[in-house]
């Protein structure tokens, strides 16, 4: 039998800055330059209510859940979704941390829906090493499943 892997590189994570975007609208900023690493969660709520028929054990019950992505790498400063984050969102509580998020995995499935950016750190570390970053996008409530993602949005030109 074959073994076919998703590699994490071609999953895809947009950000966009007004919530309710459309995959079509324009402002959409692709999360890739500087990304090493990226640690999906999904943030569970759980209910464990021991009943006498369990004998002494317990009951786990899925009350709520909040996906939420972990992003972490290096800052990089021709980056429009770092430039965002860093520059603009970084100092601010509410406005510019809230907006749209997009996940798109490399069979074209999809989450889409309102998102927070949370604890966003700016760049550290050693003397001699590029600035370390991390930063979380947690979805505000259940995000939309998409089946199909045919398009991606466009990402802003960089300039060089």
């Amino acid at each position: 039998m074959e073994q076919a892997f998703l590699l994490q590189h071609n999953f895809r994570f947009w950000w966009n800055p007004t919530t309710g975007a459309k995959i079509e609208d324009a402002g959409w900023l692709w999360i890739a330059s500087g990304i090493e690493n990226i640690d999906p969660e999904n943030n569970e709520e759980v209910d464990q209510t021991p009943y006498y028929d369990l004998n002494g054990g317990v009951d786990s019950t899925v009350i709520g859940l909040q996906p939420t992505y972990t992003f972490e790498g290096h800052r990089q400063y021709n980056d429009p979704a770092q430039n965002f984050i860093f520059d603009e969102a970084l100092l601010d509580i509410e406005k510019k941390r809230r907006g749209e998020f997009l996940v798109i995995s490399p069979k074209k499935k999809g989450l889409k829906g309102p998102a927070s950016l949370v604890n966003v750190k700016p760049p550290g570390g050693a003397a001699n090493s590029k600035g370390e970053v991390s930063f979380e996008i947690h979805y505000s409530g259940l995000p939309e499943k998409l089946d199909d993602v045919t398009e991606e949005p466009t990402p802003p030109v960089t300039p060089s």
